[in-house]
């Protein structure tokens, strides 16, 4: 922006420098050579203004923009004030001329001629005649070449507006290829995003089941230890005392009759051994596995034949009886063993 105002400038500078030197000119052609550079910078600087209001339009900012358009003020005020000089110089500067070559005239052609006709007059009216032809041809020279001038003008303009207009479609190309760009980094930033969701998904499910898996096992450890601590132990604690009976009474069953077995269970049975020694039928049972064991030993000690004071009994049917008496109570034991279990 800061050229075309320099370029201004520079237009405004020869327009002046032109209409000076037109004011000091004494030949008609120099006059037509130098009326027509000032008319040809008078338009130029015309032409600049338009195209610094062009691009005074197209700014984004409105501040910038008044900031131009005040400055240009100035240039145009400058262009109309150089017009109308212009206009004054190139019309006086025209009269002179013609002044002083009419006065050179009369004072070279000044004298009359013998038949009373001005010498002067017939001088004039043949220069007026080939001055006639000159001036047509020169004024069609001229034409042609404003003309000429004119379309070198508009071309040149258009010229410029077609070199303004690739720099802004090469802008704007350059503008679109960021833009383009920028949307390819996001859309590669999305695709990133996306894949880091779906993989913090996937760890996610993946320690809910491994956590959901290291509950299970510490449940199981839990209920694992609890059975060692609880079932385990009363399972093993029953089943030796059951075997602790069963060798003790096939021990002792040689020897000895129902009471002594009944008295060998009691001592591994928390339950009071003299009464039920004593008593058995009048025993409230704790648990059915003691009353189950009273209820066998006392129909196996009726079954029994009846042993007197007399000491003729044989030991044969005394151990027969002894070996039956302990074959019927081991189904008896296991079968309250087996009640007391499913108790616990």
């Amino acid at each position: 922006m800061d050229a075309k105002f320099r370029s201004l400038s520079k237009q405004a500078a020869d327009c002046q420098r032109h209409i000076y030197r037109i004011n000091n000119v004494d030949s008609l052609n120099v006059h037509e050579e130098v009326a027509s550079l000032i008319r040809n910078d008078v338009r130029q600087l015309e032409q600049d203004i338009q195209s610094v209001k062009l691009l005074a339009d197209e700014e984004d900012r409105q501040a910038t923009k008044i900031q131009i358009l005040n400055r240009l003020g100035e240039y145009e005020s400058q262009y109309r004030q150089l017009q109308t000089t212009s206009r004054q110089a190139i019309l006086k500067s025209k009269q002179r001329i013609q002044k002083k070559e009419q006065e050179t005239r009369e004072a070279l052609f000044g004298r009359k001629q013998t038949d009373g006709s001005s010498f002067t007059e017939e001088y004039e009216l043949r220069q007026r005649k080939a001055r006639g032809n000159d001036d047509s041809l020169l004024q069609a020279t001229s034409s042609v070449t404003e003309a000429l001038q004119r379309t070198s003008t508009l071309m040149q303009q258009e010229l410029e507006k077609s070199s303004y207009s690739a720099s802004a479609l090469a802008e704007s190309s350059r503008t679109l290829s960021g833009t383009l760009s920028e949307y390819d980094n996001l859309g590669s930033l999305l695709t990133i995003s996306k894949r880091m969701i779906t993989q913090l998904e996937t760890s996610d499910w993946f320690d809910r089941l491994v956590l959901l898996f290291g509950v299970g096992i510490f449940c199981l450890v839990v209920v694992y230890i609890i059975k060692k601590r609880t079932y385990d132990v009363g399972k093993s604690w029953i089943f030796w005392i059951g075997s602790s009976a069963l060798k003790k009474s096939a021990a002792v069953s040689s020897s000895a009759g129902p009471t002594s077995l009944i008295s060998t269970i009691a001592d591994y049975v928390p339950l009071p051994t003299a009464t039920l020694v004593a008593d058995p039928p009048s025993l409230v049972p704790s648990s059915p596995l003691i009353s189950s064991i009273i209820d066998s030993s006392t129909s196996l000690s009726s079954s029994l034949p009846t042993t007197t004071s007399t000491s003729s009994l044989v030991i044969d049917p005394i151990s027969s009886s002894s070996t039956t008496l302990v074959e019927s109570l081991i189904p008896t034991l296991t079968s309250a063993i087996s009640t007391w279990k499913e108790e616990l």
